[in-house]
């Protein structure tokens, strides 16, 4: 099964940590100049499904260029936000052009008017298309039908592969919020 990796502009490790870029594959590293590098969740960001009418390299490609669009735009737009709770704000917009000095999220303690509260700073941009929401697994049970190709990669169907998982999880989910 084909894996893609991003080298340049390099597809930062802390992006599969804190789930803020929409599509990385933190359980795919590999080293590159001993240096852990996240695979691309190609599948779960592309807008069209795999079929059996084409060659699937073929569309593995057309989607991974998708992809390496979407990842592109997403650097170029991004902004630097604060999330506090569920609130997330911009603090700074940079000019059109401005470089953007790749800058891992930071976790901190701010004042809040209620006192002192937990807040991360991050860089996050613009994702165009359907598929901007990183997908879940309650949206693998909403989108893949049974015998359609699994979200995963391994060329199976996906009622075959992480279907059974992908219940269980949005059982446990739907368990632990009553």
């Amino acid at each position: 099964m084909p894996r893609a990796y991003l080298i340049t502009p390099r597809f930062q490790p802390y992006y599969a940590d804190t789930l803020i870029h929409p599509h990385p594959r933190g359980d795919q590293f590999l080293l590159y100049e001993g240096r852990p590098l996240p695979g691309l969740c190609v599948f779960s960001s592309a807008e069209m499904v795999f079929t059996d009418a084409a060659n699937f390299c073929t569309q593995f490609l057309d989607q991974l260029t998708q992809y390496v669009a979407k990842h592109l735009i997403w650097l170029r737009t991004r902004r630097l936000c604060r999330r506090i709770a569920n609130t997330t704000s911009v603090l700074y917009q940079p000019l059109p052009g401005e470089t953007i000095l790749e800058q891992p999220p930071r976790r901190q303690v701010v004042q809040w008017p209620t006192g002192p509260v937990q807040a991360i700073d991050f860089w996050s941009g613009y994702w165009p298309g359907k598929g901007a929401r990183a997908m879940t697994p309650a949206e693998h049970l909403r989108q893949i039908r049974s015998n359609q190709s699994c979200w995963c990669g391994l060329n199976k169907k996906y009622g075959d592969c992480h279907k059974a998982v992908d219940l269980l999880l949005v059982n446990r989910t739907a368990d632990n919020n009553p």
